[in-house]
């Protein structure tokens, strides 16, 4: 009985000095949902309930999320953690009380940011040249940026929205044929 009474104690005062571990600057659980809506790329326009279901948002699986620290995606910054979203579209991480950047693969290193400024450099018959300051400031803006407060569970939510090809391109117009 004893032996009973203290592991409920030590139990006790465990949970105590986590919480208060929370509270003090310690981690704090971050649930992030990631959703995605898409566009409608057929020709002519879409039955409304069509566009209504594309316009709602549905939980994005097995996305990659990369998190830096501050309120902008600085790449000098280094990655902290990243995680893969779950069949719910959730992931999870342990962050301390602070202001976080949240980005996908393509923000997350200048790979992404690379490859589109050789593909779109110059004009073509199909796309304008990539104006290199827009697409500068597409790459330093998160896709989310959360302030983490000391306490319980946090929960935030980021949605990614699949645009038509002719939208895809950041800081280009497409002057291409569109669909019939």
């Amino acid at each position: 009985m004893l032996n009973r009474f203290l592991c409920l104690i030590l139990l006790l005062y465990c949970s105590c000095k986590s919480a208060n571990k929370i509270k003090a600057g310690g981690v704090v659980p971050v649930i992030v949902q990631v959703t995605t809506t898409s566009s409608y790329c057929g020709g002519a326009r879409p039955p409304e309930e069509l566009e209504t279901e594309l316009a709602t948002p549905k939980p994005y699986p097995a996305i990659e999320i990369f998190v830096r620290q501050g309120e902008t995606n600085d790449l000098n910054n280094p990655i902290l953690l990243s995680g893969v979203s779950d069949e719910f579209g959730k992931i999870r991480f342990d962050l301390p009380p602070g202001k976080y950047s949240l980005v996908t693969r393509d923000k997350s290193d200048k790979s992404k940011f690379e490859e589109l400024l050789k593909t779109y450099s110059l004009e073509s018959e199909q796309w304008s040249s990539i104006d290199r300051t827009c697409l500068t400031e597409w790459l330093n803006t998160p896709d989310l940026v959360m302030n983490v407060e000391p306490g319980g569970i946090q929960e935030s939510s980021i949605n990614i929205h699949i645009p038509c090809f002719w939208g895809a391109v950041p800081c280009a117009n497409y002057k291409g044929p569109f669909p019939p």
